[in-house]
């Protein structure tokens, strides 16, 4: 220590500071830890820049595999869809985008997404014209076409929009959910989880779809919506829903927070609430939502009843292929019960009331996210014509869930895994079982929480935060020897149960009377995995 270390006392001469004294050690405390944030600030920067970096590169490394569909004439698949939704916007008048033309086959791929869709596939066709790829967009001839010029370019527009909208979405929420009060490095893991997660990655970029622009939006719209920018976050969450559909899985718990704020207040968002300010925060809301809609749904004035038949396709069944909902779970029942598309909308509302009633009485953030959570697994699980696709959105905002508590932060990246393994037939199909296992083993091996199986990430602090107030609890985490016990037994039973249904998919050829029963006990054992998760997450 130096010893000509001083301090000015108001009322007294300067003078030298003893060493013992309480006050010179705090001062050269202070000092170091300037110092040494400020020695850390552009680490800390690299470290954030190198994570974006390794995601990018995973991405990109699935989007050298197979593409959904791919040489396989005369239907193809998701990418073609994609590309040929590109191909009809810029060829086509728009009032002829969603109805059946000689030049418009819906049978053939038909835009059957809300109109963001549309507005943002015109956009791709325009640019794809504009960098020299007009065989892309070639109306009729370009059809099923795969040069590798077409395969770069729809590749690259996923990894853009990751790029400009999830990412930038997924760092926000997390800026503001947990209130800067997380440690760095803890902070770091959950970023890297929630933008490494391999299922939107391996369906994204390997599958391929632009599943990350609505999930992007809706993360972005409760970010805002959660810092009190409740007009721009309605905004973000109405395009997520224009974007595609599924963003109906966060309707309700986006609905009940707004309005519970308008009705009741926030002590932590509002310090007087009023009646008028209510009133008037809710006439701004519901302006917002009706001019954005107003305005995206305008040109197909004439023609919105086409439209919202093709993007609420109830003839097309209760589900589509094998996927972990309810329905499917008890196909064997079929013929003694069939749900109607009422029954499952009936059974889904009464499934999500609950949480939402929760958050609207009582607003506070952390009822808001989990009634995201709780509401689209109940989408998930009981409503009608599930794709297997679609847990991602459950997934998205269960994953930014997992510094919350301990038994969260224990079970999501198995619930990861499973996810995965859920969509395990649809990837055989898309010949991406490759990617698939590496993803697997990337996510068991590096990012679970598991003391001894991770590799060196931190997972918790010691206390965890009271995220309605930005400060820390006093309750310890993962120090309960018998909780930890119990974790390790749903992880090694849940592994070894996936493990055992992989073997029998590639090595047992099933009955012949049932031809799809490895199908059906994937979808099952995780149907059940889903629904344990779903169960236990209203008790927590």
């Amino acid at each position: 220590m130096m010893e000509d270390t001083i301090i000015e006392r108001k009322g007294k001469e300067t003078q030298p500071l003893p060493e013992s004294s309480l006050e010179f050690q705090m001062k050269e405390k202070n000092s170091e830890l300037y110092k040494d944030k400020e020695i850390h600030k552009p680490n800390k920067v690299l470290r954030i820049l190198l994570i974006l970096v390794i995601a990018l590169g995973i991405r990109s490394i699935i989007g050298i595999h197979p593409h959904s569909g791919q040489g396989e004439a005369p239907r193809y698949g998701d990418f073609e869809a994609q590309r040929h939704w590109l191909e009809l916007t810029t060829n086509l008048p728009l009032l002829d985008w969603y109805v059946e033309t000689p030049d418009n086959s819906l049978d053939y791929w038909g835009l059957d997404y809300p109109p963001l869709t549309a507005y943002h596939s015109y956009i791709l066709g325009k640019a794809a014209n504009w960098f020299g790829i007009p065989e892309l967009t070639e109306l009729h001839k370009s059809r099923g076409i795969e040069t590798s010029s077409v395969k770069a370019y729809m590749r690259i527009t996923v990894l853009l929009a990751d790029i400009f909208i999830l990412f930038p979405a997924i760092y926000y929420f997390l800026k503001v959910y947990y209130q800067e009060v997380m440690p760095q490095e803890t902070f770091e893991y959950t970023l890297f989880l929630a933008i490494a997660q391999p299922t939107n990655i391996i369906i994204d970029h390997g599958h391929f779809q632009y599943n990350n622009i609505g999930i992007g939006l809706a993360i972005g719209g409760a970010a805002l919506v959660m810092d009190q920018y409740f007009v721009l976050g309605s905004l973000l969450f109405c395009l997520s829903l224009n974007f595609k559909i599924i963003g109906l899985y966060y309707a309700l718990p986006f609905f009940f927070y707004l309005l519970g704020l308008c009705v009741f207040g926030n002590k932590h968002v509002d310090k007087r609430h009023s009646f008028l300010q209510g009133c008037l925060r809710l006439f701004k809301i519901g302006s917002t939502v009706l001019l954005t809609f107003i305005l995206l749904w305008f040109p197909f004035a004439s023609r919105w009843k086409n439209v919202l038949s093709r993007i609420f396709p109830f003839e097309r069944g209760l589900y589509q292929d094998y996927v972990a909902s309810a329905w499917c779970f008890l196909q064997p029942l079929k013929r003694h019960f069939t749900p109607t598309p009422a029954l499952c909308a009936c059974i889904t509302l009464v499934t999500s009331l609950p949480a939402n009633l929760k958050t609207f009485l009582k607003p506070t953030r952390s009822h808001f996210l989990f009634s995201l959570v709780l509401t689209s697994f109940s989408f998930f699980l009981f409503s009608f014509h599930v794709h297997e696709k679609t847990i991602l959105y459950p997934l998205a905002f269960t994953t930014l869930l997992i510094q919350q508590n301990a038994f969260l932060n224990q079970m999501i990246p198995l619930l990861i895994s499973v996810s995965m393994f859920s969509m395990y037939p649809l990837l055989v199909t898309d010949r991406l079982q490759f990617p698939y296992f590496v993803l697997q083993l990337f996510n068991l091996f590096f990012l679970a929480p598991i003391d001894g199986i991770h590799i060196n990430w931190p997972i918790l602090s010691s206390k965890h935060v009271d995220l309605d107030r930005g400060s820390r609890s006093h309750q310890p985490l993962n120090h309960n020897p018998s909780y930890n016990l119990f974790s390790r037994v749903i992880y090694f039973i849940t592994i070894l149960s996936m493990f055992i249904i992989h073997l029998l998919m590639l090595f047992v050829s099933p009955p012949s009377k049932y031809p799809y029963l490895w199908d059906y006990a994937c979808v099952s054992f995780s149907f059940l995995c889903f629904f344990g998760f779903y169960s236990v997450s209203y008790f927590i």
